[in-house]
């Protein structure tokens, strides 16, 4: 124990012992420069001096240029450009690489060195129409057979809607609308057919049986409904409020088809072999002006 405490008082005493160094001169030897220390306070201003040399050199790398000469360490910035510049060669590759193949394969089949038929070419059973049998579900059953009583039913009422070959004095047409007319036909005009005034409650009838063809606005923005009938005779309804009637729907003499609209007025046409004529020839108005 007392062995151990002399050996740290004679370290200390020996740090504690003050030296002298002292500069010469090389030729004179006359002394230049001297200073006295101890060597515990030599030590510290050399520990010192490391410290501010090791923070000097860490400041000035990391706030200047010189950073990027270290190994590994480099700008954000180029880092991104290079990753993206990886990324669009690696894709370059992929892409040549699977040309070269395409054509090489081009090339063998060309060449015939590449039978890619028998190679690739699936197995496919053989198999006769008559041999499938589909059984439809009750509820497609029952679709089925009330769509062939529809469409019969519509040709029916279509056949006999346009087999008509009576001349057009001989046929009974209704008014489409029985008011006071504000316009009459006038062809040499440009006039193919009838103003009629409208009132609230008036609803627009159909003047013989036929099949709706068209029921939509036009490029002026008036809703218009067309009714072909037999004898190639076509009613036409403009200035009509839209009503829920699709195409190819068959309508009666008299049926309503269209009510008022915001016009409150009806002009009405008829064309026979694609041709205007008078309605006021055929359809007898209650009131006309």
């Amino acid at each position: 124990m007392n062995s151990q405490k002399n050996i740290i008082q004679k370290i200390i005493a020996a740090l504690k012992q003050k030296m002298r160094i002292v500069v010469f001169s090389n030729t004179s030897y006359s002394e230049k420069f001297a200073l006295k220390v101890t060597i515990f306070g030599f030590l510290i201003r050399l520990i010192g001096i490391t410290m501010i040399m090791f923070a000097l050199i860490i400041v000035t790398i990391s706030y200047t240029s010189l950073k990027e000469y270290i190994p590994g360490y480099g700008n954000i910035q180029d880092k991104k450009t290079i990753i993206s510049i990886i990324t669009k060669l690696d894709s370059i590759e992929i892409s040549l690489k699977e040309k070269d193949w395409y054509l090489n394969n081009i090339l063998n089949v060309l060449s015939g060195k590449l039978d890619y038929a028998s190679k690739t070419k699936p197995h496919i059973q053989k198999m006769s129409l008559k041999e499938i049998t589909v059984s439809p579900y009750t509820s497609e059953q029952k679709f089925r057979t009330d769509v062939e009583k529809l469409q019969t039913r519509n040709q029916l009422q279509f056949s006999t809607a346009l087999s008509n070959n009576e001349r057009l004095e001989n046929l009974h047409f209704l008014a489409p609308l029985n008011n006071v007319i504000l316009k009459k036909f006038k062809e040499e005009k440009k006039i193919y057919g009838i103003k009629i005034k409208e009132s609230e409650l008036d609803k627009v009838k159909s003047i013989l049986d036929g099949i709706i063809i068209f029921n939509d606005k036009t490029m002026d923005g008036f809703h218009v409904l067309h009714i072909q009938h037999g004898n190639n005779l076509i009613s036409t309804y403009k200035h009509i409020s839209p009503f829920n009637l699709t195409l190819g729907t068959y309508v009666k003499a008299g049926e309503n088809i269209s009510l008022v609209s915001q016009e409150s007025t009806l002009l009405f046409e008829m064309w026979y072999n694609g041709n205007p004529i008078n309605p006021l020839d055929y359809i007898t108005f209650n009131d006309k002006k």
